[in-house]
């Protein structure tokens, strides 16, 4: 799924957090952006730009996509590449992962051991699926009185805290930002919002989804006439129909997220077909 979104046209608003001039904590609203092609060793990679507080851009990761996992270039060592994000991971995988921003700031990157532990769909992001992960320790962090580092991958976008805040926080390393809204080509994929369109408005609106098969699903509780209609997250149309009958049956092209909208319920659902 990292291969889906982590390309050119890929953007991210974030709410950041930084020092100003007299060392005073203070947050501001950074742009994100994967914007042009570059080759490293005849490898593909990506540039990945970000804005300043005052608003400007700077080149801020050098990335490259295998599959679902995702590879920051290291600028301290000549062109090593170190895991950012593993967007595969099931309950109970172990990983180690590196900090997305070690390009820019020329430092070794801190590597990082973690377990998945869940895997659930964030009200907080529209219903977008994520993985939530657990920093693996080699000692007792009681001892130590700071709480183990949690984190959450929105799957396919990065982690909520922000798309290069890929590391998680403890009361040790401190805190991070958010994760405001993510956008590919200029379509909406997700955005943070408490505002989350589940289950209980779904039966307020007497409309029912079930997912039948591998990749099918049934939709009930529908008037004759209504319509409905299918997108994948890159805003293209995969199935759209007016229906004659109480239900519909559809199948879609392959496992993944969808939006669906229909008359009858006029707020969009987001759908996970696992």
């Amino acid at each position: 799924m990292a291969d889906n979104y982590f390309a050119n046209g890929m953007e991210w608003t974030e709410e950041a957090s930084f020092h100003d001039i007299h060392g005073a904590p203070s947050r501001y609203i950074r742009h994100v952006k994967v914007d042009g092609d570059t080759i490293v060793d005849g490898v593909e990679a990506m540039k990945v730009y970000a804005t300043d507080p005052d608003g400007n851009y700077h080149i801020n990761a050098i990335l490259r996509v295998d599959g679902d996992k995702v590879y920051t270039l290291n600028n301290y060592e000549t062109n090593q590449w170190y895991l950012a994000y593993d967007f595969s991971l099931e309950i109970g995988d172990e990983c180690y992962f590196y900090y997305f921003n070690a390009y820019i700031q020329k430092i070794r990157p801190k590597e990082q051991h973690f377990v998945c532990t869940g895997k659930y769909l964030s009200e907080d992001y529209g219903g977008w699926p994520v993985i939530q992960l657990e920093e693996v320790l080699t000692f007792n962090p009681e001892d130590y009185e700071f709480d183990v580092g949690k984190g959450e991958w929105l799957i396919g976008i990065g982690h909520t805290y922000g798309v290069n805040l890929n590391y998680f926080t403890s009361t040790l390393v401190g805190g991070g930002g958010r994760l405001l809204s993510a956008s590919f080509n200029g379509n909406l994929l997700c955005k943070y919002s408490t505002d989350f369109i589940g289950d209980e408005e779904m039966a307020d609106a007497s409309i029912k989804i079930t997912q039948t098969g591998d990749k099918s699903l049934t939709i009930s509780n529908l008037d004759a006439g209504d319509q409905v209609c299918i997108y994948d997250m890159a805003g293209m149309s995969v199935f759209s129909q007016t229906t004659t009958g109480d239900n519909l049956s559809i199948n879609l092209p392959q496992k993944g997220v969808y939006i669906i909208k229909t008359n009858a319920c006029p707020k969009a659902k987001i759908l996970y077909i696992r």
